[in-house]
């Protein structure tokens, strides 16, 4: 998370280095334990205020290029490339590995369950009603 964080700023115009890197990955980690402690969704929001703040607190100071608006696009790109990089591989992990993670067997018994439960019930609404 920290490297793609650095990468972004990189984008943005800022020389690699690696005090770049360390600040880069002392608020990638801060950030994200805030929008843990936060216990708001998945930190939605706080994450990315989090990583704005200290960018501007740590960073901008030494680097002018950092304004309020670069810092607040970096973070909100730090945070869907943190959160949704997760679910992409997951989905292309599972779209690999389709074959291992779904058997046969296991598609059965889905079939099963999903015919049991769109079954005619037993007792209908209007006997019910009239015990």
């Amino acid at each position: 998370s920290a490297i793609g964080f650095m990468l972004i700023l990189i984008g943005f115009g800022l020389t690699p280095t690696w005090t770049l890197f360390l600040q880069a990955m002392f608020i990638s980690g801060v950030a994200a334990a805030v929008g843990a402690l936060s216990f708001v969704p998945n930190g939605a929001g706080v994450t990315e205020f989090t990583d704005a703040a200290m960018l501007m607190a740590i960073v901008a100071p030494a680097n002018p290029e950092i304004t309020p608006a670069i810092a607040a696009t970096a973070a909100i790109m730090q945070g869907f490339f943190h959160k949704w990089f997760r679910v992409l591989v997951g989905l292309a992990v599972a779209f690999i590995f389709r074959n291992r993670i779904f058997s046969p067997a296991l598609e059965a018994d889905i079939a099963e369950v999903e015919a049991a439960r769109h079954a005619k019930p037993i007792i209908s609404t209007s006997e019910m009603s009239a015990v």
